[in-house]
């Protein structure tokens, strides 16, 4: 069993289908959007909730826009969060956003990530969601650097700890945990990391899952 307040990895996309994925988010480039932090290029690939402003009409466009080109990995995403977590009654979150993808590549020098956050920006469209406190995220390794490998850094019973990011796997942390994405050494203009990120929450009785 699972300690869910704690980061955990599970084995989950084939080889194929994180080639699949990363061949993907690749080909959508014009379509990355950047955001900080400050001293490496870094993107999103859809809407995550955290940089959406609560009414923008826009984010029906781009659900369908993700939908087209990822339907896939969503019913995959869902599958194993159903199994995970051993519930039913999960969705991908249309209202809202659907999960997405974080793209960091170079040339940059040493970058470290300053603020530890918690992963709770569905209160930002839904006021006191989630139901019961019950909020999970997630991110899949999708591409990778080398100094040092994506990892997430996060503070657990007041330790600071980190995990390494294995290529393809879920990892899976409480969203009311402190974290942080690992900092890099250097990155290379020829480097990306590419994770896959969401996170699922209980609203009204059903998991819904989004950015």
């Amino acid at each position: 069993m699972y300690d869910l307040m704690k980061p955990n990895s599970v084995e989950w996309l084939t080889d194929e289908e994180v080639i699949r994925a990363r061949n993907q988010v690749h080909a959508l480039r014009e379509h990355w959007r950047p955001f900080g932090p400050q001293g490496v290029h870094s993107y999103t690939l859809g809407r995550a909730t955290y940089l959406s402003p609560r009414f923008d009409q826009t984010i029906a466009e781009d659900v369908e826009f993700m939908h087209m080109h990822f339907g896939w990995l969503f019913d995959r995403t869902v599958e194993k969060i159903k199994e995970v977590f051993d519930i039913d009654n999960v969705r991908i979150f249309d209202e809202v956003t659907t999960p997405g993808f974080h793209v960091f590549t170079g040339p940059a020098d040493a970058v470290e990530i300053p603020h530890y956050h918690v992963d709770t920006t569905i209160d930002h469209f839904i006021p006191d969601a989630p139901d019961d406190g019950w909020m999970h995220s997630f991110g899949a390794l999708l591409d990778n650097i080398s100094d040092p490998p994506a990892h997430l850094d996060y503070i657990y019973e007041g330790v600071h700890s980190s995990q390494v990011y294995e290529m393809g796997h879920m990892n899976l942390w409480n969203s009311y945990m402190k974290h942080k994405i690992g900092g890099v050494k250097s990155i290379t203009n020829e480097e990306f990391r590419i994770t896959f990120q969401g996170h699922v929450c209980k609203l009204d009785g059903e998991y819904v899952v989004y950015f």
